[in-house]
């Protein structure tokens, strides 16, 4: 595909979707739905692009929330440190398995939620805290000068404000031993969690090194954009 088809074929996509890119949908993970002014959890099964979105029917107190077809819905999702949100109508609700099938909107729109910048990464990491019985494996998918996005094996008793020991060996080969993080949000699917961290200075020097490493890595991805 030459150039110019290619930037043409790009705008078209982004022009179809409201100037917003098509995103990393989250399947398998947690999204909001809202209809008639309430609020309600889902978990996002699959996407096929342009067509539809299919998402289960969100439970309360184990029964199934009456959906019904053509219905006007709201949905919101998190990717990659971006809230997205959109309108749709209901096409289908499947009785069994409950699943609710969602018309692809014309328009997604995108916030920034998080602030400052970000670089991608996978960084294995120890996580220990008095919640959790043993230690946990996790992994650390983007770090920033302040924290990182750490998604590990869902485990209970694990709250926002609660300070995790994250242990790790940077790929500089820098050990950080016992980094300190407080847990400012946590995001549940069925069998993992997503959290996100803000680090806590120490007398050790790992928040320095974690900062230093995070510098040189968005040092190369701005001299590559």
């Amino acid at each position: 595909m030459s150039s110019e088809a290619k930037q043409h074929s790009e705008k078209q996509g982004e022009d179809q979707y409201g100037g917003v890119p098509v995103p990393d949908f989250p399947i398998g993970d947690l999204v909001q739905i809202e209809c008639e002014g309430k609020k309600y959890s889902s978990i996002l099964r699959g996407v096929v692009v342009p067509s539809c979105f299919l998402l289960d029917v969100p439970m309360v107190k184990g029964k199934a929330v009456p959906f019904y077809y053509n219905t006007r819905i709201a949905v919101r999702f998190i990717s990659h440190g971006a809230v997205y949100g959109f309108m749709t109508l209901i096409i289908k609700v499947n009785p069994r398995p409950p699943l609710l099938l969602l018309g692809y909107p014309k328009k997604i729109e995108k916030f920034k939620l998080r602030k400052g910048d970000r670089v991608d990464v996978f960084i294995p990491v120890r996580v220990t805290c008095d919640k959790l019985p043993k230690i946990s494996q996790g992994a650390i998918l983007n770090l920033s000068e302040k924290g990182a996005l750490l998604v590990m094996k869902k485990e209970e008793g694990m709250v926002a404000g609660q300070q995790i020991l994250l242990e790790m060996t940077l790929p500089n080969q820098k050990p950080l031993k016992s980094m300190l993080g407080t847990i400012r949000h946590l995001q549940q699917s069925e069998s993992k969690m997503n959290v996100g961290l803000c680090f806590v200075e120490d007398a050790e020097g790992y928040l320095q090194k974690a900062r230093s490493f995070f510098q040189d890595c968005y040092s190369y991805q701005k001299d590559s954009l």
